[in-house]
């Protein structure tokens, strides 16, 4: 039967302890009554069995005469009906009597045990061992709003509660199949009430049995369970959400002792659940936090309020990791502190963004302060080297300044250099990029490599066939490998093993989200030492400009900065991955393209400068560098016609029209910019070449123009042979 799960007591357990506890007690008890019946019964069998064995003779023993005997036979007689009639009228009352305290018993417990039915929240009914309906209590008619009379008879399936359903009406069939054969059987069920809201119900249907063991009716209850599985759904959600959230949750006892902890712990920590239920959350300390924190931890959370704070924790694999937490007491329901949860989340990632967030700022900063005199500086440059170049030109090799004007070209190419590494790192250096294919760009470094390294330390290469393109700029990654192999080898002093290798990469979300990076393909190129290696602190600065571990004298600061504005504006990315005493690894990963690479053209340098005849028109607003140029030009033959910004310039362009076949033209000029006075000549004249000079590109528009057929750059500071060499190729190149 069916158990009610307030008590967990069945219907007919209530009713027998109602019958027993309410009934009113007799006047009669069955016990009593009994034994007065069979005492009464004794004594009159008794006195019959004396009278009839005796009352003759001892009637003829006292009285000898006949006559006088008849009559006191007549009179045995009647006394024997009276005492036979007092004993019956005794006898009579008593059983009367039972009967009435027996009815009256029965009487109050069939109006208990119908109170009972009638009036209790489980919904109750009664059927015949076929599953036909003989009667429901009244909860269940109203929850149908259904009568005795449109029910009663039927078959159970078929009634209000079960019709509107198929699936209900055949889980009831199985149910009353189990039932009939002897067996309880129980399931849930979800009806609908008169309003036509559905509710859960837990169903059981109990076989009564006769005493032979046959089932001589059915007894089907329900009990609604809608508010304990909504309880409990919602049970079920809150754990669910605990059990899938991000975070750490850990719930412990008031010692600490911990009682939960979620997925998220175990892959945070590395401590399986099993590891750490029982445990105390000291298990995470590194002892790399002060005793203060966890003191006001305690105090805080013992006296019921809330501790937001940060730990610095250490995993299962002795990797330290850095959490926000907040831990709050969990109370009862008088309010008593029974638990303690934390809900904590791992920040290390988004520290270590902050600091290459820094970094960032850092070098824009400083880039921004390069590019802001890289203009003037490289006019200044190119004036120095030009005229230097052409001073030395005209000496013949043992003229006596010849070796003052050989040190102004080796101080002018150095402080080139410089500048060209602060605009590299700023990524405002103008790259020239090609389809690359990069096991070549490492085979044909490997031989000067070898000489760079010296003989102490060993140079691995290492290639995979079917690596894919990149599309960079090859003397700027020549220039990465360069300075990476140059750290490397003063990692090294004792000599050592350097390897640079080659493979195909894909970075995926997570690894793109915790480097900054765009997830895909890339092309990966690595150069690893077993060198000393670098500490935490190390790694942090290490590419901040001007940032060096090398002695005073021996270093810039500027490679590793350089290699990283490099690769970022190649839009890749480079990952320092080293231990100390373990060596370093920079892994740089450049996006992979489909294509075939592009060599090229190995020419000879001419012997002479390059020489020709056509009509250019310069555009430069720095004096003497426009004067240097147009020497230069002019000394080559060319015709020049020479403007100091852009306004003048167009004016000379509307004013020769045609003639013109080149324009060289700075790209930041006051007024009218390079990059306008190039789109009007190329609207007024299409077939007129643009070659631009700069010393940085500030501006992505500018890119793209200079990436426009027939349309060529050369960088500040250059040499006559650059600017010579760059012209005619601008003139010749179909």
């Amino acid at each position: 039967m069916k158990l009610n799960e307030a008590d967990g007591s069945s219907l007919e357990q209530q009713a027998e302890s109602a019958r027993e506890a309410e009934a009113p007690p007799s006047d009669n008890p069955p016990v009593t009554s009994n034994r007065s019946v069979r005492n009464i019964v004794l004594c009159y069998v008794l006195f019959a069995a004396l009278w009839i064995l005796f009352s003759d003779e001892f009637l003829a023993f006292i009285v000898k005469d006949p006559d006088t005997r008849m009559k006191w036979s007549i009179g045995k007689g009647i006394v024997f009906v009276l005492v036979t009639g007092s004993m019956l009228y005794v006898l009579i009352h008593r059983l009367v009597a039972r009967l009435q305290a027996t009815r009256s018993s029965l009487l109050a417990s069939e109006q208990q045990l119908r109170a009972i039915f009638d009036h209790t929240s489980l919904f109750i009914g009664l059927l015949k061992p076929d599953g036909t309906l003989i009667k429901a209590n009244r909860a269940a008619f109203e929850f149908v709003n259904a009568t005795p009379g449109e029910v009663n008879g039927k078959p159970f399936p078929e009634t209000p509660w079960w019709n509107q359903s198929p699936e209900m009406q055949a889980r009831l069939r199985r149910a009353l199949q189990t039932a009939g054969n002897g067996q309880m059987a129980r399931f849930e069920a979800t009806l609908r009430d008169i309003s036509g809201k559905l509710r859960d119900f837990d169903v059981s249907i109990t076989p009564i049995k006769d005493e032979s063991g046959r089932v001589v009716f059915l007894v089907p209850e329900g009990y609604e369970v809608t508010t304990r599985k909504l309880a409990e759904a919602e049970r079920n959600r809150l754990m669910t959400a605990i059990e899938q959230t991000p975070e750490s949750v850990v719930i412990t006892d008031t010692n600490g002792c911990i009682l939960y902890v979620n997925p998220f712990f175990e892959r945070a920590t590395g401590y399986s659940r099993a590891e750490a239920i029982g445990q105390n959350p000291r298990l995470l300390r590194s002892n790399r936090q002060d005793k203060a924190v966890y003191q006001e931890l305690w105090a805080r959370i013992s006296a019921g309020e809330v501790w937001r704070g940060r730990f610095i924790n250490k995993k299962k694999s002795g990797a330290h990791f850095t959490e926000d937490a907040v831990i709050a007491p969990v109370r009862d329901e008088k309010g008593a502190i029974t638990n303690y949860i934390a809900i904590k989340r791992d920040i290390s990632h988004e520290l270590e963004l902050e600091v290459q967030q820094r970094q960032m700022q850092k070098i824009e900063s400083i880039g921004r302060l390069a590019c802001g005199v890289s203009h003037d500086f490289n006019n200044i440059l190119a004036v120095i080297c030009g005229h230097t170049d052409m001073a030395l030109a005209q000496l013949s090799s043992d003229a006596p300044l010849r070796p003052n004007l050989e040190a102004i070209q080796k101080s002018s190419q150095r402080a080139t250099n410089l500048t060209r590494q602060l605009l590299a790192f700023s990524r405002q250096q103008v790259i020239e990029p090609r389809l690359v294919n990069l096991n070549e760009l490492v085979v044909n470094l490997t031989k000067m490599l070898r000489s760079l390294i010296g003989a102490n330390i060993k140079l691995v290469t290492e290639t995979v066939p079917d690596l894919g393109q990149a599309r960079v700029d090859p003397s700027q990654i020549e220039q990465v490998l360069l300075n990476l192999v140059i750290n490397a080898r003063d990692a090294m002093p004792e000599g050592g093993t350097l390897t640079i290798r080659t493979d195909n990469a894909t970075l995926n979300e997570d690894y793109a989200r915790r480097h900054l990076v765009t997830p895909g393909d890339y092309v990966l190129v690595g150069v690893r030492d077993t060198g000393v290696g670098m500490t935490d602190d190390v790694k942090q600065h290490l590419f901040e400009p001007f940032f060096t571990t090398k002695e005073k004298g021996k270093g810039t600061g500027l490679g590793l900065a350089t290699c990283f504005g490099i690769i970022q504006q190649s839009n890749g990315h480079i990952y320092p991955d080293s231990q100390v005493n373990q060596g370093t690894e920079f892994r740089i990963y450049l996006p992979r393209i489909q294509g075939v690479e592009t060599t090229a053209a190995n020419s000879e340098l001419p012997a002479s400068l390059p020489r020709g005849t056509e009509t250019i028109l310069l555009a430069e607003d720095e004096p003497s560098l426009r004067k240097l140029m147009i020497q230069i030009l002019r000394t080559q033959g060319y015709t020049v016609l020479e403007a100091a910004d852009g306004n003048e310039a167009l004016a000379l362009a509307k004013a020769n029209g045609a003639r013109i076949q080149l324009l060289i033209t700075d790209v930041i000029m006051p007024g009218l910019s390079g990059k306008m006075l190039a789109e009007w000549l190329g609207r007024e004249n299409p077939a007129i070449r643009i070659l631009f000079i700069s010393g940085y590109i500030n501006n992505n528009a500018v890119r793209e123009a200079m990436q426009k057929p027939g349309t060529f750059f050369l960088q500040k500071p250059f040499n006559p042979m650059d600017l010579a060499k760059k012209v005619r190729e601008a003139i010749d190149t179909p």
